[in-house]
């Protein structure tokens, strides 16, 4: 499956995803397509459309070829600026955190 397709199954089911071959770097995926597919998931539990203005990528672990189980939880959301952070999971355990800030732009 090429990038878009990954990213565009997580815009349909956001809550699971499987890598194939051609996205491990030996055991674990590649982190740029993980952080991806779960930045995808924080965004789509945002109620108003807001740029990223800060992301933080914690890789836990290696994600394999399992399953892996993206949640997204909104911990604020004000009238600017909303905080959301995401895990993606693989056999009940974080591989990857990620705490992002979405903002309104300021004239």
């Amino acid at each position: 499956m090429q990038f878009d397709g990954f990213l565009n199954k997580v815009a349909r089911e956001p809550s699971t995803v499987r890598l194939d071959g051609a996205w491990m770097q030996g055991r674990a995926g590649f982190g740029g397509l993980v952080a991806a597919l779960v930045y995808e998931s924080m965004r789509k539990q945002l109620s108003q459309p807001a740029p990223v203005r800060c992301l933080q990528i914690s890789f836990v672990g290696p994600v394999d070829d399992s399953e892996l189980e993206l949640t997204s939880e909104i911990l604020r959301e004000g009238k600017n600026v909303s905080q959301v952070l995401g895990r993606g999971l693989q056999n009940g355990q974080t591989k990857v955190i990620v705490q992002g800030s979405f903002g309104a732009g300021r004239e």
